[in-house]
């Protein structure tokens, strides 16, 4: 599977300093990374460690490669090819997406800062299947501000029909839905301030005098950790209304959701707006917009949590993106397996102690 999609990267080493094959070396990250090696150093120590094991399975003719050799290799490659190389795999992982929230957001490495600007972490944005919890692909970005022109690229090479794009208020710009439909998807894009013209007449629908009554409704309530949570959803036809814009490719419904929080005695109230191509079905459109944490929630949790990525310093070249590449792989590998009830942390101990259970890890990026 490693083959099919990473085999054909090409190699831009020096072949004067080129003593293993590039495959060899992103198997030899990919399987470093599941047992929680950080970094070229702690990648050289698992390689020393599992010499023999790697042997068995890969071609590395000169032996363990060193610390050098490996930062080299990831520093060399075209971070848009393996990111490509790993949509390309993950697409091949994936099921059918039809019905399913696809959910967009962005992330700060916060380890992978250049020693020149403390304050500018290499930023990436996801695309995140959620009911999959699969990561489809990323790209770098110039920090939030640039996500929405980030994410046009992904839609147009990602296969999304039939699913429901979800994205914060940053990427929701017209160009993203045209995208979002140009990919035979929906889209439900939180709207704020940012899209001002656009955000006062879908709250003058729901708030304004005269208001129209909405086409649908729909309230939620849960508990947990001491919290006691409201949330009201309104779902509102567009067609005939002032917010009805045809510059939005498909806009059919606006959507207003006041969530209620009750905790420790204090009680506050936020609202936020929608819109959509989706029909104003306000039951439907909940059930959407709160898969939308998952990104936050199952990805980026996770990669500060259990794989600790802010704690990875690796920051030269482009070696801290294609890093991230992999480590997004392992976390994939990692999610998927179901034969140990464990966590990522304690699943990465096992695969430290037990190359049975590293190769059955390995075995799960094969659909």
């Amino acid at each position: 599977m490693l083959r099919t999609h990473f085999g054909p990267l090409p190699d831009r080493r020096k072949r004067s300093r080129t003593l293993h094959p590039l495959l060899s070396l992103i198997f030899l990250a990919l399987a470093g990374t599941l047992t929680g090696a950080r970094g070229w150093d702690e990648l050289a120590d698992f390689a020393d460690e599992r010499k023999d094991w790697l042997a068995a399975l890969i071609d590395l003719p000169k032996g363990p490669p060193s610390a050098d050799t490996i930062r080299r290799a990831f520093e060399a490659m075209r971070p848009r090819a393996f990111a490509d190389a790993f949509a390309a795999w993950a697409e091949a992982l994936a099921g059918a997406l039809r019905g399913q929230v696809v959910a967009a957001d962005g992330k700060a490495v916060r380890g992978a800062v250049e020693h020149a600007g403390a304050n500018n972490p290499l930023h990436l944005l996801h695309v995140w299947a959620t009911d999959q919890r699969l990561l489809l692909g990323q790209r770098a970005t110039n920090g939030a501000p640039g996500e929405a022109a980030a994410l046009v690229e992904l839609l147009a090479v990602l296969e999304l029909k039939g699913a429901t794009v979800t994205t914060d208020a940053g990427n929701c710009t017209r160009a993203v839905a045209h995208a979002v439909r140009e990919a035979g998807a929906d889209y439900l894009l939180c709207l704020r301030g940012n899209r001002r013209a656009l955000h006062d007449r879908v709250r003058a629908l729901f708030e304004g005098p005269g208001k129209p009554p909405p086409t649908t409704s729909y309230v939620a309530c849960s508990r947990g950790h001491g919290r006691h949570e409201r949330r009201r959803v309104l779902a509102l036809g567009l067609e005939g209304t002032p917010a009805a814009d045809a510059r939005w490719a498909g806009l059919r419904t606006a959507v207003r959701v006041e969530r209620t929080r009750t905790l420790g005695g204090r009680t506050s109230t936020e609202v936020r707006y929608y819109i959509t191509s989706l029909p104003a079905d306000a039951r439907a459109l909940a059930t959407k917009i709160r898969a939308h944490g998952s990104v936050e929630n199952q990805l980026h949790w996770s990669l500060d949590v259990g794989l600790a990525e802010d704690a990875c310093p690796i920051r030269k070249g482009h070696g801290a993106e294609n890093l991230a590449a992999v480590r997004r792989m392992a976390l994939t590998l990692l999610q998927r397996d179901t034969s140990h009830q464990g966590g990522l942390v304690r699943k990465q101990k096992r695969a430290a102690l037990s190359p049975t259970y590293l190769l059955h890890l390995l075995s799960l990026g094969t659909p």
